[in-house]
């Protein structure tokens, strides 16, 4: 049976989760992590996205994204498109030809139409549920890069969203439908060859979904 998402405590959930700083530092840390396997194991500067519910929460996440990169030692590449932002457009342009890894926080703004190739990593912290919009936030990691041509190699995508159980099983469906092989824990990049061949001898790996729990905050 299908699993209902739009009554108002489902939503509520979902909301409010990235209020919690807790909360934030954990979904953050598993996106940077999530990047980080990707990058040492092409040498790529792959990017991640983090789609937020309020434009409060995609400010949130880009300082906290900025915090944790300073802290692992790394240039802080955060940032931020939203509609209040009179620059957004311009961002959205600078983060997709930047070669630095980094993360682009928004809520609505990188979906259909934007083509950012070094996306790899999708933070999905949104109460938005639907099958579309689902499916047009985690088609912007699934862009094949010249790296990755060369290479004849294709890394999986991986989508990290909050520890709820119905959101984790609708996540996988929906994930299921658009691409068969998806595992409900993300991992490092598979071995070659262990995967089956896909098209043009490049070889293909499933989904990535890592969901981030947290202890409330009291």
């Amino acid at each position: 049976s299908a699993i209902d998402l739009d009554k108002e405590q489902g939503k509520a959930v979902l909301r409010n989760l990235p209020k919690s700083a807790e909360f934030r530092q954990a979904f953050v840390s598993s996106v940077l992590d999530q990047l980080e396997l990707r990058h040492r194991a092409f040498s790529y500067p792959f990017k991640g996205l983090i789609v937020a519910s309020t434009q409060a929460d995609a400010r949130a996440f880009r300082d906290e994204v900025d915090r944790q990169m300073s802290a692992r030692g790394l240039r802080p590449l955060a940032e931020l498109a939203v509609s209040d932002e009179p620059d957004a457009a311009q961002v959205l342009k600078d983060f997709r030809t930047r070669k630095q890894v980094g993360v682009l926080c928004t809520v609505g703004m990188a979906g259909e139409g934007y083509d950012c190739k070094d996306i790899a990593v999708v933070g999905y912290a949104s109460n938005k549920t639907t099958k579309q919009y689902i499916y047009q936030v985690i088609a912007r990691a699934q862009r094949v890069t010249k790296r990755e041509l060369a290479e004849k190699k294709v890394l999986p995508a991986a989508v990290v969203i909050p520890d709820v159980q119905e959101l984790v099983d609708l996540m996988v469906n929906y994930l299921a439908e658009f691409n068969p092989p998806v595992n409900s824990e993300a991992t490092a990049p598979a071995d070659p060859d262990s995967e089956r061949d896909g098209e043009g001898g490049m070889s293909w790996y499933r989904f990535g979904v890592e969901n981030v729990q947290v202890t409330e905050e009291n």
